[in-house]
C-alpha cells in the first residue's frame, strides 16, 4: 500500500505545485483578451496606442491585459473616432491569488493576467464630413434692376453652387 502511495503522490504532487505556481488569472483567461473592433462603414483603417499594428475593420484584436489602449479609427471622408479600452483589476483573481499564496499573486500581477479589457467591443459609426474638393473661392454675380415698378435680381453662380437670396 505505502509504494503505491508513493507512486501516486508524486505526480499528484507535481500537478497540485503545477497549478499552485502559476496564478489564477494566468491559468483561467491568460494574459490576452479577444477585442472586436468594428465601424460602419466598414474598411475603416484602425491603429492602437501603444501600437501593435494597422488593421482594417472589422477585426478582433487580441490585446495584453496588463496594458491599457487606444484605438483610434480613420476612414477617407470621415471624422475620425477613438475608443479607449482601458485594463481594470479583477478581484477575483486577486482574492484567489490571496488565498493561494504570494507565488500566484507575483505571477499573476507580473504578466497581467488578473486585468480584464473594458469595453470588450469597439463599435463606432463614423461621421461623413464634407468633401474638400471643390474651389476654394466661389464668385457670385448680383445684379437688380427696376421694371414696370417691381424689383429683379439676376444671380450668377458657378455650376452646382446653391445661392439664397434673403430680403432684408
Amino acid at each position: 500500500m505505502r509504494r503505491w502511495m508513493t507512486r501516486l503522490g508524486r505526480p499528484v504532487a507535481a500537478v497540485l505545485i503545477a497549478l499552485w505556481l502559476p496564478g489564477c488569472g494566468l491559468i483561467l483567461q491568460g494574459t490576452r483578451q479577444s477585442i472586436v473592433a468594428n465601424s460602419t462603414p466598414d474598411a475603416a483603417r484602425v491603429t492602437t496606442t501603444p501600437a501593435t499594428g494597422e488593421y482594417q475593420t472589422p477585426i478582433t484584436l487580441r490585446l495584453e491585459r496588463k496594458r491599457s489602449y487606444s484605438l483610434r479609427f480613420k476612414k477617407a471622408g470621415y471624422a475620425p473616432a477613438t475608443v479607449d479600452v482601458q485594463n481594470k483589476l479583477a478581484a477575483v483573481y486577486l482574492v484567489l491569488d490571496i488565498l493561494l499564496g504570494l507565488v500566484p499573486v507575483i505571477v499573476d500581477a507580473a504578466t497581467g493576467a488578473w486585468y480584464k479589457l473594458e469595453p470588450g467591443a469597439a463599435l463606432v459609426a463614423l461621421t461623413r464630413v464634407a468633401q474638400g474638393d471643390g474651389p476654394e473661392v466661389i464668385y457670385v454675380g448680383l445684379s437688380t434692376s427696376v421694371t414696370d415698378g417691381a424689383r429683379v435680381v439676376g444671380i450668377v453662380a458657378d455650376p452646382g453652387v446653391t445661392v439664397r437670396v434673403e430680403e432684408r
